[in-house]
């Protein structure tokens, strides 16, 4: 999510085999546990969702009921249990609920952060920089530690893997965050930091099979790291500089490689150029480059997509490509682009229609209230096990896209619609078995089979 203070006051079945980098026993029961899913698959699931949106809602909820659309709370992300309970992490705190929608706790805090389920606790930080993990069953504290002084308003993952904790820290209030740091699972303790050499923005660590995580810079540094004592293995890609390039993107971990995203200029201007690069996961020289005509501030998927009746023999990175309109009036292309993983080469392009407008949708609606939610140009894009495409738009809808002819064109008849009239921000869609969950800024939509 964007955090722009002072415009606020102006305005008033994919193969797992072939994608597999890590697994952890202590999270594999649970259907979402991580923001992005599971380590080994991030973003792709094995489990069918709905492919038809428009006829498939189970149920909605709003914080204060329909109304509550325009609290002064918005929702960053979830995770899902093995019981398909989703656990929806919001501005005012963190809310289980049923798969059927009861909710069944909340407990109160200020967070923009995305939570993980990791040994029956849910861990996240605050945004007085302290770490939490809370009981599953009933959302009590189990511990509570203080580990920086404060962080901020962008949207951020917190990780958990094989005992440790990763975070960002040293945040300032306005969003983004200059360090990284590492605590036990166990109670909290601090067991190391180190600071980046940009400002992070929507942090997000993923995890690999060699006890190491990987993360990307808002100007698309690729940094990777050590798990256990928090060394540096390796950084590619941009280095600090005076230019304000910043990105809204976050990177991908898939296949060996490591997917970080870059734009030119200031977030978030529409139609400036950007890019995507691939690098090598060992050594972490860049494999390949795709150019964008306009900004990468989302973050790609990487999976085996629908083709035909079936899925694609290789692998597809799907991007979704433009930039949220932030308070500037303009047309605001967009797309979203399915690539060759390997070697970037194009698939298929799909483009929304052009957005008019100076803010996403909803936020209008949201000024009249009292406040407003400047989410991401996009929810994080998923893939189920039909290889279909699930992502929210800055526009309001969800769309779901898949080849279903395989002739490497998406027609519009391919591509499923559901309005929520709000953005979104970075957690994106969910999976559970036939079942899909995803935030949007105004609320919680749950579709099933």
């Amino acid at each position: 999510m964007t955090s722009w203070t002072g415009l606020l006051l102006s305005l008033l079945v994919a193969p797992a085999a072939s994608i597999t980098v890590s697994k952890d026993r202590d999270t594999d029961m649970y259907f979402w546990p991580e923001p992005r899913g599971h380590a080994g698959s991030y973003s792709v699931s094995s489990y069918n969702a709905p492919r038809n949106l428009s006829g498939s809602l189970a149920w909605s909820w709003f914080n204060g009921g329909p109304e509550g659309k325009y609290s002064n709370s918005a929702h960053s992300g979830l995770v899902i249990d093995d019981k398909s309970n989703i656990y929806l992490s919001s501005t005012d705190g963190i809310r289980k609920f049923s798969s059927d929608g009861d909710l069944l706790w909340y407990t109160d805090m200020a967070t923009w952060r995305i939570p993980t389920l990791y040994k029956g606790a849910v861990y996240v930080t605050d945004n007085s920089g302290t770490l939490m993990a809370l009981s599953m069953e009933t959302g009590a504290k189990l511990f509570s530690k203080k580990f920086t002084e404060e962080l901020g308003t962008d949207i951020s993952g917190v990780g958990v893997h094989d005992g440790v904790v990763v975070a960002e820290s040293h945040g300032s209030s306005g969003g983004g965050a200059f360090a990284v740091a590492g605590m036990n699972a166990s109670n909290g303790d601090l067991l190391w930091e180190f600071p980046s050499d940009d400002e992070l923005w929507n942090f997000m660590p993923m995890f690999t099979d060699k006890e190491t995580f990987v993360f990307q810079d808002k100007k698309g540094g690729a940094y990777h790291y050590g798990l256990k004592d928090g060394k540096r293995i390796w950084k590619s890609g941009y280095a600090p500089s005076s230019n304000d390039d910043m990105t809204d993107g976050l990177t991908m971990l898939a296949d060996g490689k490591v997917y970080t995203v870059h734009s030119d200029g200031q977030c978030c201007k529409a139609n400036q150029a950007a890019n995507l690069r691939a690098y090598d996961l060992s050594s972490g020289e860049e494999v390949w480059k795709q150019d964008f005509s306009h900004p990468a501030n989302s973050q790609p998927v990487v999976g085996h997509l629908g083709h035909g009746s079936g899925l694609s023999e290789k692998l597809a990175l799907v991007m979704p490509i433009g930039a949220q309109p932030v308070g500037e009036f303009a047309n605001y292309r967009s797309s979203i682009a399915a690539f060759d993983a390997e070697t970037g080469a194009p698939i298929w392009e799909w483009k929304p229609p052009d957005y008019i407008d100076k803010l996403v949708a909803g936020d209008f609606e949201r000024i009249q209230h009292g406040t407003m939610c400047l989410p991401n140009p996009y929810g994080s894009p998923s893939i189920d096990a039909r290889g279909t495409v699930y992502t929210g738009h800055f526009n309001g809808f969800i769309y779901a896209i898949r080849d279903d002819n395989g002739d490497n064109i998406i027609q519009d008849s391919e591509v499923s619609k559901f309005d929520t009239g709000a953005g979104f921000s970075h957690g994106g869609v969910a999976f559970a078995p036939g079942m899909l969950a995803i935030p949007s800024c105004d609320g919680l939509y749950v579709f099933k089979e």
